[in-house]
């Protein structure tokens, strides 16, 4: 797994979000989070949609532990 590393702190890296959900927005996360979603609300008659899939970069990483080159 690779995971990003980062010097400070943000709302994008922070170790928990909590979203309120809104028909037509999709979140993306990367795997290594742990992640769960409350019980929904929605009418039955409404479906949830849910798409997984993989995701893989191509390009250099460069750490002081590791360089990877990824093609």
């Amino acid at each position: 797994m690779l995971e990003p590393s980062f010097t400070q702190m943000n709302k994008f890296n922070m170790g928990r979000f909590i979203t309120t959900p809104e028909r037509g927005t999709m979140l993306i996360w990367p795997s290594f989070l742990p992640h769960a979603v409350e019980r929904g609300s929605a009418k039955t008659n409404e479906d949830r949609i849910v798409v997984a899939f993989n995701v893989m970069i191509r390009g250099k990483i460069e750490n002081p532990t590791a360089y990877l080159d990824l093609k």
